[in-house]
Order: structure tokens, then sequence, then C-alpha cells
């Protein structure tokens, strides 16, 4: 009997149940909004982004890289020169090498490995790099991205900023660069202007250092065994 009228009451649509069917143990909404199924589109494509701050340092040289816009500026070596950089501006520019410190993070499963104290897995394009060299210290952006296991190259402005005058003849440098990268710092900026008005106003952020590991613990001296007398 009661699977009767559950079958029938499944016909019938909510806005027609007002009778007292609690003694079935049925209480309905009379006027209760219909749900509708709600489809959540996923992004495979899309990185997990790496939350960590924690800072990448990496030493080495730095080549001269041309990439980009040049303005009208002269272009030391045109045949490794592309008027492109990986990143781009949301306005649809690319970053020019003679007016905005960038460096070039290598391609490939372990980037900068061989240079760094760790991997540049976690770094993006757009992410800020401290880059210093005698004495001199720069904010530069990460702008572009070169071959596999090529690591140090810098722009022309870079190189302006860290006392290398030679760098519009294509003369880099040839050691003692530090890179400090910061993973997860960048910001994708509208135009050239906005850009470097980010990196004039962005500080390094506090990195709290790893917690000391509690002393050792002297060796317990060995139980004697009481002998039975």
């Amino acid at each position: 009997m009661r699977l009767w009228m559950f079958a029938c009451l499944a016909a019938v649509p909510a806005a027609a149940l007002d009778v007292d069917l609690t003694e079935f143990g049925i209480a309905p909404m009379i006027h209760a909004p219909p749900v509708e199924a709600v489809a959540v589109r996923r992004r495979p494509d899309r990185e997990p982004v790496e939350q960590s701050l924690t800072p990448v340092t990496c030493k080495a040289g730095m080549a001269v890289d041309t990439d980009g816009p040049t303005g009208g500026e002269r272009v030391p070596d045109p045949d490794t020169h592309q008027d492109e950089t990986s990143a781009m501006y949301t306005d649809g520019g690319y970053l020019n090498a003679f007016r905005v410190p960038y460096v070039v993070k290598p391609l490939g499963s372990r980037p900068g490995g061989r240079h760094c104290s760790a991997p540049l897995t976690a770094v993006k394009l757009w992410d800020v790099v401290i880059v210093e060299y005698q004495g001199k210290r720069a904010r530069a952006i990460v702008a572009d991205e070169g071959p596999v296991g090529k690591f140090g190259e810098g722009s022309v402005k870079l190189h302006d900023l860290l006392g290398n005058e030679r760098a519009r003849e294509n003369v880099g440098i040839g050691s003692g660069v530090t890179y400090t990268f910061y993973p997860n710092s960048g910001k994708r900026a509208e135009n050239e202007k906005a850009l470097l008005n980010y990196l004039a106003d962005w500080i390094p952020p506090v990195i709290a250092p790893p917690a000391p590991k509690p002393p050792a613990q002297p060796p317990r001296p060995p139980r004697r065994r009481r002998r039975d007398r």
C-alpha cells in the first residue's frame, strides 16, 4: 500500500501537495523553488599556484639579452634578437630590453638547478628577482624564457644598473652575479609604466628563519641487569 502511494506521489507536482501526509513520514515543502544543477568548469591547463615566497638564490655570469621592441636602439647582435619577449603586457606590448631590467629563466624540468640553491620550478614570468654585482643591486622581473640548461641572461637595462658599460657591445659579465628569485611575487603589468612603478615600490618579504633544531639528548646509560641470588 505504501509503495503504491509513493509511486503516485512521485508523479504529482510539489505545488499540488496540499494534504497532510505526516502520518506517512512525508513533510513536503509546498512552494519550494526548483533546484537547478550548476556545471563547474574545470581548467586542466591552469598550473597550481605556488604560495611559497621562499627565495631561490643563484650565482652565475650574465649574458646580454636584447629581445623585445628596441625603440630605435641599435641592437649589437641582430642574429640573436627577437621582437617579442615571453612576457607580454595586458595591453599587448612586449618588454623593452633597453628600458626594463629583466632576466631570463631557462626552460626544462629542473631550470637553473646547476647554478641555484633549488630548481627554479616555482618561478614564473613576472616574478621579481634581486640581482647583485660588485656592490650594486637592482630589482628586475622574469620576462623571458631561454634554452634548457642555459642560465644567466639579463636585459641591457639590467646591465646598465649593475655598471656594465659594454652591454651595448654585446659584452656580458663573466661571473660573480647573484640572483635572488622570489616565487609568487609577480604581477602582470598593464604597460611599461605600471611595471616600473611596481618594481620601484616592491619590498622583499620578510622570510622567517627555520626553527632551530632541539639539542641532541645524551644517550642514556644501559640498564644493569639484576642478577638472581
